[in-house]
């Protein structure tokens, strides 16, 4: 009698820890340690949004060419970026890759910055969010000499982002 009842207890067990998991997906914790949520104009749900890199180099706004960002479509994102006297960063060198860190996996593309456009903007393509969820894009960001080297990590989650605009 009690062997029976044995695949509907392990069943309920995986469903409470799979609740559990998806509870804890939420954080914002970047990859340094510190507590991004308190970051100002950072919004995991935005289609446009703001961060400073790692060691305070760069302030770096990130803003979709689609409105709502969209899943499973390969799309661009505007990057435009200041260094931390205010001044914009002319002609830096860009380096672009993510993921969904909870699913340890990368994009399905291969996000490339293809162009600089001029006053501090460049233009990112092949950004394709295979699913909904919780997305990292990570920028290395250098200036032209290459010496001042940061990063920057944006969280976003293409789903949500469609249902605030």
């Amino acid at each position: 009698m009690y062997t029976r009842n044995i695949p509907l207890i392990f069943l309920s067990i995986f469903i409470l820890l799979s609740v559990n998991g998806c509870a804890s997906t939420h954080s914002h914790h970047n990859q340094s340690g510190h507590d991004s949520s308190k970051q100002e104009n950072s919004d995991v749900s935005a289609a446009r949004m703001t961060e400073h890199s790692e060691k305070g180099l760069y302030v770096v706004t990130l803003e979709s060419s689609r409105q709502p960002v969209p899943v499973g479509k390969i799309h661009s994102w505007l990057v435009h970026i200041k260094k931390a006297d205010g001044s914009i960063l002319e002609k830096g060198k860009l380096t672009v890759n993510g993921g969904m860190p909870l699913h340890k996996h990368g994009f399905p593309t291969v996000p490339r910055v293809k162009q600089y456009l001029g006053n501090g903007n460049y233009k990112v393509e092949g950004v394709k969010f295979g699913m909904r969820g919780d997305w990292e894009m990570r920028f290395i960001i250098k200036t032209s000499d290459g010496r001042d080297r940061d990063r920057v990590v944006f969280k976003i989650n293409p789903w949500l982002a469609s249902q605030n605009l």
